[in-house]
């Protein structure tokens, strides 16, 4: 496991990268007690670990504020705890897209009932239908954030998922900025109810 400390802003993150079991029980249990409000940023790397004929999400990123995890599901399969993590209903899960959602479905049939698109929230919030499909930066912008955009050197490289323990700083931000400001933005939007 390799841990980074990163910088959004003012805010400091601190990012474990889990490629073990063992490990994935005692960050979980960590995470699941440094939540203050029930909301977790989620999401999965695009690329995929082909298991027979079905493309499993490789990398399941989780993110509660200041502490993120970037589980390996290849090296750290579902446990029961994760599973029944996923799966709490009194925890707001907020993602990019309904894809995140179903790709929890495939990952051993984990039915999060409690996922939310951020751009759904906020339009369903701020009663604004038309921001639905806005991306992170403009929904920022609608409740007072100011996401900051990718750097560019975030398209510079791939094929990350098979060496996220050798990633640098830069570059684990880069996997990271989505749903850290998912997470964000579903936050700010939480707190307006």
């Amino acid at each position: 496991m390799d841990t980074y400390e990163l910088s959004f802003g003012d805010a400091t993150v601190k990012v474990n990268v889990i490629d073990h079991p063992s490990i994935l029980e005692e960050k979980l249990s960590e995470f699941k007690c440094m939540l203050r409000k029930r909301v977790v940023g989620v999401g999965f790397e695009s690329k995929c670990a082909w298991v027979g004929s079905v493309c499993y999400p490789r990398w399941l990123l989780l993110c509660g504020g200041s502490r993120f995890l970037m589980i390996d599901l290849k090296k750290s399969s579902c446990s029961d705890s994760l599973r029944k993590f996923l799966t709490d209903e009194t925890i707001c899960f907020v993602g990019l897209s309904q894809k995140v959602a179903d790709d929890m479905m495939k990952l051993e049939h984990i039915n999060c009932k409690s996922f939310v698109e951020v751009g759904y929230l906020a339009a369903r919030v701020l009663k604004k239908s038309s921001i639905q499909s806005y991306g992170l930066e403009n929904l920022g912008a609608e409740v007072g954030i100011d996401v900051k955009p990718k750097p560019v050197s975030c398209t510079q490289f791939d094929d990350w998922a098979e060496i996220a323990m050798f990633l640098s700083k830069e570059q684990i931000k880069c996997v990271i900025h989505d749903v850290y400001y998912s997470f964000i933005i579903g936050h700010e939007l939480l707190g307006m109810l």
